[in-house]
């Protein structure tokens, strides 16, 4: 199965942050034979997560948050309309 990881961060799309996250999701793909083909980290922004959206050949998708950190409405809503339509 391929998957993609994508990180939605301000600062870590600055490099201001470490992806610890998706550190964590890449050992986890391996340990379980997923195949990653994409890993990136986007800015908070819709326009940026569109794109990736739309770009990703995957087949399934995940997203996450650190606790506390939340994310705007408009990007919540993109996520959840591209993992319907994958499903």
């Amino acid at each position: 199965m391929r998957i993609g990881i994508l990180t939605i961060s301000d600062l870590g799309a600055q490099g201001r942050r470490a992806d610890t996250s998706g550190d964590a999701i890449l050992s986890w793909s391996a340990a379980n034979s997923y195949e990653v083909v994409v890993r990136s980290t986007v800015p908070d922004e819709a326009g940026q997560v569109a794109i990736w959206l739309d770009q990703a050949v995957v087949d399934r998708l995940a997203a996450m948050r650190r606790p506390g950190e939340s994310y705007s409405d408009v990007i919540v809503r993109l996520v959840e309309i591209e993992a319907r339509r994958r499903a």
